[in-house]
């Protein structure tokens, strides 16, 4: 079942245009930046708090001014967040970075919730959660947020934030659940494209988060979440890109570091996608990188 989570927030619009000063001040932005959009994908670890206790109020807080921080450095036009402890903190990001409106954040009962923030020009015109579907083969947790940002009256985009079943329990036995997800993501993402191109319009999707799956890596060799993914239609922005640039997981000392975090466009024929990258953070922060990508020519 589709819900739609509404947040009624009153937000600045002067800031808006921060940062849109002229060639050589501050905050100005280069031709080629400011041709495209930027999207980041980040998993912020039972945020705030970094535990699922969530600790201290004094490490709540301190967890909640390096996260705002960074976003502020990573200057993303839509901001996919994953491991949601407590969803009221997120409205101390939007206090600070004032331009970002909260379009949905998803309410899977505290299983671990899942965000989108925009600004403008990609502003959301409307924004949803979906609970993943039960299967016999699988039961996969939580579900997906979406939201839809028209970019022009004939270009549409999708954006997803997801955060995939984890790895407890062995590779094997949960890649079924993070596969069952992939196949449900991708149905709901071909029911919006037809109904968009129905209407006339140039469609493209972004679905990014925490996937748990390593494709740089032969352990996840017999996971297909991301190649079924490649296989519909959707391209993986680390196509290319060395294992080191993309290593979003940084190890506890348990586990090697890996490529957990991931951007999939599906975008029109002949449309040129950039690859993706990762903010170099370490675990003060977050256990996990967030993840960066620039579509180009889409403002």
């Amino acid at each position: 079942m589709t819900r739609r989570v509404t947040l009624t927030l009153i937000l600045a619009l002067g800031a808006l245009f921060a940062g849109c000063g002229e060639k050589g001040k501050p905050g100005s932005k280069s031709a080629a930046e400011s041709s495209g959009l930027k999207i980041t994908a980040w998993n912020l670890q039972w945020f705030p708090g970094k535990t699922p206790s969530g600790g201290t109020a004094a490490e709540q807080a301190a967890h909640v001014s390096a996260v705002i921080s960074e976003l502020k450095a990573i200057d993303a036009d839509i901001v996919l967040l994953q491991e949601i402890r407590d969803p009221a903190a997120l409205q101390e990001i939007v206090k600070a970075i004032p331009e970002y409106s909260l379009d949905v954040v998803s309410d899977f009962r505290g299983n671990l919730e899942v965000a989108i923030l925009t600004r403008a020009p990609a502003k959301a015109t409307e924004g949803f959660m979906q609970a993943f579907e039960e299967r016999e083969e699988a039961n996969p947790p939580r579900g997906f947020a979406y939201a839809t940002v028209m970019l022009t009256d004939e270009k549409v985009l999708v954006v997803y934030s997801v955060h995939l079943k984890s790895n407890s329990g062995g590779i094997e036995e949960t890649t079924p659940k993070r596969e069952e997800s992939a196949r449900q993501l991708i149905a709901h993402c071909n029911g919006l494209k037809e109904r968009f191109e129905k209407e006339g319009k140039e469609f493209f999707a972004v679905i990014g988060g925490d996937f748990n799956s390593d494709p740089t890596s032969e352990k996840w060799a017999e996971d297909d979440t991301l190649s079924m993914m490649q296989d519909a239609g959707f391209r993986w922005a680390g196509q290319g890109v060395e294992r080191e640039e993309l290593i979003s997981w940084l190890t506890d000392g348990r586990y090697p570091d890996a490529v957990f975090d991931h951007l999939m466009v599906m975008a029109p024929d002949g449309y040129e996608i950039s690859q993706s990258s990762t903010h170099k953070t370490d675990r003060t922060v977050s256990d996990h990188r967030a993840v960066v990508l620039r579509l180009n020519g889409l403002r």
